[in-house]
């Protein structure tokens, strides 16, 4: 579990106007889709630091924390290899992972019925 200081409801204001924000909880931030392809863009393909990457996308350093964005790559690499492409926000996610699940289930329903 991480251990990330909650953020304050002016931190979460900010973050919330941050164009590339899907959603904040206390201890999490979601990042839109094109957060994700822009940031896995410019860290793969132009070698820029996380930090940098923040930065020129609007993100206050010291609100989001530096071990959240030393995370971000490889939350990015994990999404990339489970799902083979990045998913907008939370919701996704979720959607996704229940599909995915259900999927599953239906096929171990035919393998039991053939």
């Amino acid at each position: 579990m991480r251990n990330h200081r909650p953020f304050t409801k002016k931190q979460t204001s900010e973050l919330l106007s941050n164009p590339y924000v899907a959603s904040v909880t206390p201890c999490q931030i979601y990042y839109t889709l094109a957060f994700k392809k822009i940031f896995w863009q410019l860290y793969t393909e132009e070698k820029m630091e996380p930090e940098d990457i923040m930065k020129r996308l609007g993100f206050n350093i010291e609100t989001v924390g530096a071990n959240r964005i030393a995370l971000i790559p490889r939350g990015l690499k994990i999404q990339l290899d489970d799902y083979g492409e990045f998913l907008d926000g939370r919701m996704q996610m979720a959607t996704e992972a229940t599909r995915q699940k259900n999927q599953q289930s239906v096929s171990v329903d035919q393998q039991i019925s053939d």
